[in-house]
């Protein structure tokens, strides 16, 4: 594929999806919208909205299509507080331009559990089909990718073997009769497992590697921090504010003391790595909860972390030094591996040099940052700003 054809595939994709979207139905009211967002999006993060017959399965043509519709249906509502700002629909229409949607299996996400589950209940291998053909998809998109240069990195790459392994160990953990179905179904795994398994993946774990990697972050930067600044700007930034902060003695994270809280937040959407979590418990308490604002990003647990991060900073108080420290780190940390290219190790090491962190804490945070780009940056930019 030349680069000219890379080009028209990556940045007009959205212009080709509205012209055939024709039969998808129009929301009424940004709730509807909303409901069916989550709707599509369930494999990828279930919801407590009432599923239809079908199942959409990410990134498939028909599942672009219908979140294309319904971010179009979303631009022409008057989005409210607490259902998501403006800027973060704005954001995820510009997210469609790039090659996320070569992976159609999201790291960390279990897509097939749900699927599994309810073909056990229901025993309905009928279910199973429509899982089969994803399959197959998901490795042609892999091999479409591939020769356009678009890679999985290393630690993607390891955590979709993981995914495949889980499936294979909930298929012999569940009761599902045998049929054709899901004869078929095994047999499209294990091609996927195949292929995965002598795939190549690149070297570097940022998006800089990638096709148009630089304009993704930094359009990802742009939304995060709220503000059009080069990487490099942001990094002097962050920069500056650790060395203030940074002292001689490795600093302890504290754990997590509230159960019942925690459950709270996870079942609210918090979904973060453990050290995050415990953090924002330690400085904010209860209070992240009365002032959550609800946003449009599976990724996210449909949090807008932009808008619940500026209510939090208002709030009267001053902010821990180690809170800061924290957060601001791991900012640092995506900045290292997306814009200047660190490695493994390299981010490793910062975070062994400053905290006292268990290996399972440091590879969660690390995970994060490589599978979540930027996202950290709304806890970092109100950091940046309140002295």
């Amino acid at each position: 594929m030349n680069k000219i054809t890379q080009f028209l595939i990556i940045f007009l994709l959205p212009v080709l999806v509205a012209c055939n979207d024709a039969h998808i139905p129009k929301s009424k009211s940004t709730k509807g919208s909303i409901e069916q967002l989550k709707v599509l999006n369930h494999l990828l993060l279930p919801s407590d909205v009432v599923l239809n017959q079908s199942i959409d399965y990410p990134f498939d043509e028909t599942y672009l299509m219908k979140r294309h519709q319904i971010y179009t249906d979303l631009s022409f509502f008057e989005i409210s507080s607490g259902t998501g700002a403006k800027a973060e629909l704005d954001y995820l229409m510009i997210q469609q331009r790039f090659p996320e949607r070569y992976f159609p299996w999201p790291s960390a996400i279990n897509v097939l559990d749900t699927v599994l589950t309810n073909t056990s209940t229901t025993q309905n291998s009928a279910l199973l089909s429509d899982a089969t053909i994803w399959l197959r998809f998901v490795q042609t998109r892999l091999e479409e990718a591939t020769k356009s240069n678009i890679k999985l990195n290393k630690m993607a790459h390891s955590d979709l073997i993981a995914r495949i392994t889980l499936v294979n160990e909930k298929l012999n953990n569940v009761n599902i009769k045998e049929s054709t179905e899901l004869t078929e179904f095994r047999s499209a795994l294990e091609q996927l497992k195949t292929y995965v398994l002598k795939y190549k993946p690149r070297n570097m774990l940022g998006l800089r590697q990638m096709p148009n990697g630089v304009d993704w972050y930094q359009s990802k930067l742009n939304y995060f921090l709220g503000g059009v600044k080069a990487p490099d700007e942001w990094l002097i930034a962050i920069q500056s504010e650790l060395k203030s902060l940074e002292g001689e003695n490795v600093v302890a994270i504290d754990k997590m003391s509230d159960a019942a809280l925690q459950k709270q937040l996870n079942e609210a959407g918090f979904i973060l790595p453990q050290p995050l979590l415990t953090s924002l418990v330690s400085q904010f308490g209860i209070e992240i909860l009365n002032v959550k604002v609800n946003g449009l990003d599976w990724q996210q647990g449909y949090i807008n972390y932009n808008e619940t991060f500026e209510a939090l900073y208002e709030k009267p108080g001053s902010i821990h030094s180690n809170f800061k420290l924290f957060w601001l780190t791991i900012a640092e940390i995506d900045l290292g591996i997306h814009y200047q290219g660190w490695g493994l190790k390299q981010a490793q090491h910062v975070l062994n040099k400053r905290f006292d962190l268990t290996e399972d804490e440091v590879t969660s945070l690390i995970e994060h940052v490589v599978f979540y780009p930027g996202q950290i940056m709304s806890g970092a930019k109100g950091l940046l700003e309140k002295k």
